[in-house]
């Protein structure tokens, strides 16, 4: 009887799964918009639970220090007064970028933009001129694009881009709020975590999968703040140069090496080639070409010198999967892709050899 209703319980179960689904199929909107709704609902605590997780080894490093202290007072508050220095470290970070370095950019940006008809112009005429497009079908195309990167409407949805970057201000600081009780009460959180280990995973497996866990977010933090520290001192070396070269935009152009080069190959290609062709038509064939020479000597010293000693945790990949992660999550996640894309298949290598090893070890065991 009882083998007979848990029949019945699954037929019904299956029953409005289909149903779910079904429902689900006919109203695809409907369900994009709650889902979408429900992002910007909780954007908030996942930039919360982002910056926790990049603040939560140098906080948890302070409060190991002061733990060791003598000082009573200094042990009880170790937490709060670690996390407290850290964040007061962050707030010095940003009052520089925003004081000193944004608004630079941000001018950078602004001219860029009003002078992007004149760039428009001038390729135009380079072309006609050295008659570098002959077929009028291909040239015609070449103008429609321009065209339509170009036009009003174009130029209003830049500044718009900025003006949007500037309202996530708001998102930026309920997450910090977010994140000072993450860490604060991280150890109710992991055990909420551990708990759902325990609901979802056989006990003699917990353990394996919560080592697995912990070591897939070392990679991931060890590869991100070698990668991100290695950006900002590329970046700041590619500034004085441009600017002894007298190079328009320097900062936005040093921010743009930066930021291009926490994506793997693709990247530096890309801001070297951008940069290359805006120096072309701004300063000329000679300077340019000094400028894409300093850029291509840059990337082989970040390449063989920063990133091997800034990078302290090699992913452990090859290049056939670096160019495969950059390319496939790219296309699947566009920039974002492209920049977890390579730590995420450094976890799935990481993983697989791991069971690979577990799974050799119970053979060995039961021969």
């Amino acid at each position: 009887m009882k083998r007979l209703q848990s029949v019945w319980l699954k037929l019904f179960l299956v029953g409005v799964g289909l149903i779910l689904v079904n429902k689900l199929l006919n109203n695809v909107s409907g369900f994009y918009g709650i889902f979408g709704k429900l992002i910007d609902l909780l954007r908030p605590f996942f930039v919360g639970g982002l910056l926790a997780f990049i603040l939560y080894k140098p906080s948890h490093y302070l409060e190991k220090k002061l733990l060791s202290q003598k000082n009573q007072f200094l042990k009880k508050a170790a937490r709060g007064v670690g996390i407290a220095a850290v964040y007061l470290a962050l707030v010095a970070i940003v009052f520089l970028v925003v004081k000193v370095i944004w608004p630079a950019v941000y001018r950078n940006v602004e001219q860029l933009i009003l002078e992007i008809p004149y760039y428009y112009n001038r390729s135009m005429k380079l072309l006609e001129e050295y008659n570098l497009l002959s077929e009028p079908a291909l040239l015609e195309r070449l103008k429609t694009v321009l065209e339509t990167v170009f036009s009003a409407d174009s130029l209003s949805k830049y500044f718009g881009y900025l003006s949007g970057f500037a309202s996530s201000v708001v998102d930026i600081f309920v997450g910090i709020v977010v994140s000072v009780y993450v860490l604060l009460e991280r150890e109710m959180l992991m055990n909420v975590f551990r708990r759902l280990v325990r609901l979802l995973v056989k006990e003699k497996q917990q353990q394996q999968v919560i080592s697995y866990f912990t070591k897939a977010g070392n990679l991931f933090y060890s590869y991100f703040a070698g990668l991100s520290l290695d950006a900002v001192v590329v970046g700041l070396i590619a500034v004085p140069f441009f600017y002894l070269f007298r190079v328009p935009y320097a900062f936005l152009f040093g921010a743009l090496i930066g930021i291009c080069n926490l994506i793997p190959l693709f990247g530096p290609i890309f801001a070297a080639v951008l940069i290359f062709m805006v120096c072309l038509l701004s300063v000329g064939p000679v300077k340019a070409l000094w400028i894409l020479v300093f850029q291509i000597v840059l990337g082989q010293l970040d390449s063989h010198i920063l990133q091997p000693r800034i990078i302290s945790h090699s992913v452990g990949i090859t290049p056939f999967w670096v160019v495969f992660a950059v390319l496939v999550f790219g296309e699947l996640w566009g920039v974002l892709g492209m920049i977890v894309g390579v730590p995420l298949v450094a976890v799935a290598r990481f993983l697989f050899a791991e069971l690979e090893e577990a799974k050799e070890n119970r053979r060995q065991l039961s021969n």
